[in-house]
């Protein structure tokens, strides 16, 4: 279906609706549902992760630093940085912690620790970007 015909359906109007709705019915992404109800903070939270070269080293010791915090500061063992942030985002090896850290684990909530990103990447590290081993590591 072209654009023209999705216009003139009213498809874009429709879509608005039906965000429109969704949003005055009070909806959330289960994730704040479940673990931002402690967090008066009604702005978005955004992190972005800057990749390349060394910078890693330091995006890696952030992340870990910043999940540690969190969970001292929330008493929560268990906390996530993708609990507490509403957009993840990041540049080269950056994007690969961002994807890794909104990955989810079937159940609502983050699959890796920035721990376990870290390790990973670490591991990694020869070929970050090498296709063979995203594909079968």
């Amino acid at each position: 279906m072209s654009c023209d015909r999705r216009r003139s359906n009213g498809y874009r109007a429709k879509l608005e609706a039906a965000i429109e709705q969704s949003l005055s019915n009070g909806y959330r992404a289960k994730l704040e549902q479940k673990w931002l109800h402690h967090c008066e903070a009604k702005k978005t939270r955004i992190i972005s992760i800057d990749g390349g070269g060394t910078t890693d080293i330091v995006a890696e010791a952030a992340l870990i630093h910043l999940e540690d915090q969190i969970r001292a500061k929330t008493g929560d063992s268990h906390s996530r940085i993708a609990d507490f942030f509403d957009i993840i985002a990041g540049t080269g090896i950056g994007a690969l912690f961002a994807a890794m850290l909104t990955a989810d684990d079937g159940d609502g909530r983050s699959l890796f620790t920035a721990r376990e990103i870290v390790k990973f990447v670490t591991e990694k590290q020869s070929k970050p970007f090498n296709i063979c081993w995203i594909i079968a590591p």
